[in-house]
């Protein structure tokens, strides 16, 4: 009767190592440390990020880069419908749709004449669309006093027509080229 007895778990159960402490043993003399501030915030004590931070930092800076991207993305997108969509109007120097067409019509035949009888492909597109720059630069506005659908389809094959002599010159001046390269060589001693 004199036996001292430790409350514990039933005899029938097995308790597993490391869960509690046994009550047989000696109170232990080790002291936790206490946590400084830079470890609080979640630094290690050498002063370096821990990984949350890392993750922390990477997940803003990839964000910072995706927002930036977006934004330039955006904004070059939006000039590029802009200038296709709604380009500026300049004002043409024609009272009347008949003369708009009549002035770039002219402006054609003026630049497929400048551009007759070059060798080359290059400088015989070039001067092309030099001599078409001053009248076609105002084709929005001839194109805004076309109002009838006539006017509308006579523009239309104006512009369908430039770009088929654009087409020639360039093919002709680099069929040309090429006879004037085979006739040379032919005919040289």
């Amino acid at each position: 009767m004199g036996e001292r007895r430790v409350a514990g778990p039933p005899s029938g159960s097995s308790r597993p190592s490391g869960d509690e402490p046994s009550a047989r043993s000696a109170p232990s003399s080790r002291t936790e440390p206490v946590p400084s501030a830079s470890s609080q915030a979640g630094a290690s004590p050498s002063g370096e990020p821990s990984e949350a931070q890392k993750r922390r930092a990477r997940t803003v800076a990839a964000l910072v880069f995706l927002v930036a991207i977006g934004l330039w993305t955006l904004g070059t997108s939006a000039q590029i419908v802009q200038q296709a969509m709604y380009p500026a109007v300049v004002p043409s120097s024609a009272a009347s749709c008949a003369e708009g067409l009549e002035t770039l019509h002219r402006a054609l035949d003026r630049a497929r004449d400048a551009a007759e009888g070059d060798q080359d492909a290059e400088a015989a597109l070039e001067r092309f669309r030099a001599e078409l720059s001053a009248e076609w630069a105002y084709l929005e506005g001839v194109r805004q006093l076309c109002s009838t659908d006539a006017q509308r389809r006579s523009l239309d094959a104006l512009e369908r027509l430039r770009y088929a002599e654009e087409h020639a010159v360039r093919r002709e001046a680099a069929s040309l080229a090429a006879l004037r390269r085979q006739v040379a060589s032919d005919i040289a001693p």
